[in-house]
């Protein structure tokens, strides 16, 4: 879910980005239905798109990239679970890599 909003976000940036470029060097901007229009050059709109692109980076996915069974002790990609689940196990949840070995720091040698 995250991935789609944080695609969002950047589309939306980047349509307000390239509108305010074409309108700074042009000094036109294309509006469906009418054609090429007189436009400004806006840098609110510049700055409210830089905000969206940093706020777009900042939003982070809430799923981890490793996770490690506290079973088997095996080490998957979270996209090789069965929804955090163990695929060799099969009913284990996985742990995060990072808090797995937080947990089990006498396995880090």
């Amino acid at each position: 879910m995250e991935s789609i909003v944080r695609k969002i976000i950047y589309i939306i940036a980047i349509v307000i980005l390239t509108q305010n470029f074409i309108a700074l060097f042009f000094g036109v901007n294309f509006i469906k239905g009418q054609g090429f229009k007189d436009a400004n050059f806006s840098l609110w709109e510049i700055i409210f798109a830089s905000v969206l692109l940093l706020t777009a980076q900042l939003i982070k996915p809430k799923t981890p990239q490793f996770t490690k069974c506290p079973q088997c002790k095996e080490t998957f990609s979270y996209k090789d679970t069965i929804n955090g689940k163990c695929p060799n196990c099969k009913d284990v949840d996985t742990l995060d890599i990072k808090e797995y070995y937080n947990k089990f720091s006498e396995e880090k040698k």
